[in-house]
């Protein structure tokens, strides 16, 4: 019996590169900042606790990314975009907005995770 085929460096990327997606709707979800530093690279985290401060409860939902471009190759990055569902509860009533998000996203070599470089929204339109 032949063992299954080795995934190729791409798909690898792709599923990793999903998990950090996940992570972060996760994060945002929890409404952790360290969890939220956990999926980052670098960068100014400083509206973050504004945030998870002024709302009550915070979902998130994305839908699988479509890839711009893409290098499972060492070092790895990758830009994508998915569309975000961010629910936030506030003492006077629930607000739904639909982000299209661009993340950006790198590793230095195949053993290191991938973490999130930069993050812009393309659009934003409440529902």
């Amino acid at each position: 019996m032949a063992a299954p085929p080795v995934p190729s460096p791409a798909v690898l990327a792709k599923r990793e590169v999903l998990q950090l997606v996940e992570a972060y709707c996760a994060a945002y979800e929890k409404r952790n900042l360290q969890s939220m530093r956990n999926v980052f690279r670098k960068g100014d985290l400083t509206a973050i606790p504004k945030l998870l401060r002024d709302e009550q409860e915070l979902r998130c939902a994305a839908t699988p990314p479509e890839f711009e471009a893409l290098n499972p190759n060492v070092p790895g990055s990758a830009r994508l975009h998915f569309t975000m569902t961010h629910v936030a509860s506030r003492k006077s009533q629930p607000d739904t907005t639909v982000r299209r998000i661009v993340m950006e996203v790198s590793r230095p070599e195949f053993a290191s995770p991938w973490l999130i470089d930069h993050i812009t929204l393309a659009d934003s339109s409440p529902r």
